[in-house]
């Protein structure tokens, strides 16, 4: 994306993220930071580190500053651990202090646990919290003070992206005055791919063979194996369906150990971390996503937005996008018999499959852009200016 000159009284906003890792926070953070510097403001973006090695791709890929802080994950060598949090800190302080903003904007615990007291002691004026969803493994002691942290005068508010993670936050100790919803945004999607084909190919997909797609994490949370259970008994009415998962995480082993076990493992593809989702998205025929807890999934948003038939669980955040028979379908929580239905239902009706890949594309377009959402965050800005003039 291009950028543009900051136009005057136009603010420097940071936006802070807890982890450079592929997943959707991290995807509506850089859109968020991007949409803002196309619309004239000056801009910079900081993730507390790198997990995965994304500096350079991102650097790439996104006309933004990007910086990675230094600070350590939250595993190994304490004392290295505290060294690398102290070099963090200072980091992101002397960021603050060198180029002042006039907004930061954290996206999860952590960063807000880190950015927000700093940017108080930086003179930050606008300092903007927000929940994105549920984090596995989070402790209650950081829950706990995350939420004194919003309570108090370092927090100006705290922006959730559905009503469930609302509630999330209110049993987290949020005072619910202090919190603004604001719904995750895509990129509508454009034509497909010219590349399907040779990309289908390459994944060794028979023309006309049904292909199901899953985007996540592998790990507790998004259920996977709830899919491959569900699978076989999609194979013996359909034996030429494949799976596709893009994704990697700590449950991969056992998931691909999995597969064989149900013997399916010729027909699921775990294609692990991919950078390529949406020419994934124009082959598939079906997106399907059985996850446990969710916030607001940029994976099922950027699914509708191509056009393809959901389905998924109806967690939080998801049941705010799709409406069961609408523009998708909900299925019960760790059911893969309720899941397979589902899947024959639609993979033997493509009316229906088109009917509602369009519905669910429309649902993108009335409510859930980035643009729709940063005009929002604007608009939050702009009031949290005006209250302080």
């Amino acid at each position: 994306m291009n950028s543009t000159p900051t136009e005057p009284g136009k603010s420097r906003i940071l936006f802070l993220g807890s982890q450079m890792a592929t997943g959707g926070s991290q995807r509506v953070l850089l859109l968020q930071a991007s949409w803002f510097q196309d619309h004239g403001y000056s801009v910079a973006v900081a993730f507390l580190y790198d997990k995965e090695h994304l500096l350079p791709l991102w650097c790439a890929e996104y006309d933004v500053p990007i910086y990675d802080l230094g600070f350590a994950p939250p595993t190994g060598n304490l004392f290295v651990q505290a060294t690398r949090f102290l070099r963090g800190v200072y980091r992101l302080f002397r960021m603050l202090r060198a180029s002042p903003c006039t907004a930061i904007v954290t996206f999860a615990h952590h960063a807000t646990l880190i950015g927000l007291p700093l940017a108080w002691m930086a003179g930050i004026p606008n300092r903007i919290a927000s929940h994105r969803g549920k984090i596995e493994g989070l402790s209650r002691l950081l829950e706990r003070l995350h939420a004194i942290v919003v309570n108090s005068w370092l927090a100006d508010c705290l922006v959730v992206v559905a009503e469930r993670v609302r509630d999330d936050a209110i049993a987290e100790g949020v005072d619910p005055r202090k919190i603004v919803k604001i719904a995750n945004g895509v990129v509508p999607a454009g034509p497909a791919s010219a590349h399907s084909a040779d990309l289908r190919q390459s994944l060794g997909l028979t023309d006309g063979a049904p292909v199901l797609l899953s985007v996540g994490r592998l790990r507790y949370q998004k259920a996977h194996s709830v899919l491959l259970r569900a699978f076989p008994r999609v194979l013996d009415d359909s034996p030429n369906a494949s799976i596709l998962i893009a994704g990697d995480g700590v449950l991969r082993a056992q998931l691909e150990e999995e597969a064989r076990s149900l013997n399916i493992a010729d027909r699921v593809q775990f294609l692990g971390v991919r950078h390529d989702v949406p020419a994934l998205l124009s082959l598939a025929d079906l997106f399907v996503f059985p996850s446990r807890f969710e916030g607001m999934p940029n994976a099922v948003l950027e699914a509708m937005s191509e056009g393809l038939p959901v389905i998924a669980t109806g967690v939080q955040g998801v049941d705010e996008i799709i409406h069961n028979g609408e523009n998708g379908l909900l299925v019960p929580l760790d059911d893969p018999l309720a899941l397979s239905d589902a899947i024959l239902r639609l993979l033997g009706d493509a009316a229906e499959r088109r009917r509602l890949g369009n519905a669910a594309r429309q649902t993108i377009r009335r409510g859930y852009t980035v643009d729709i959402m940063c005009r929002q965050y604007e608009a939050l800005l702009r009031a949290r200016k005006e209250a302080r003039a």
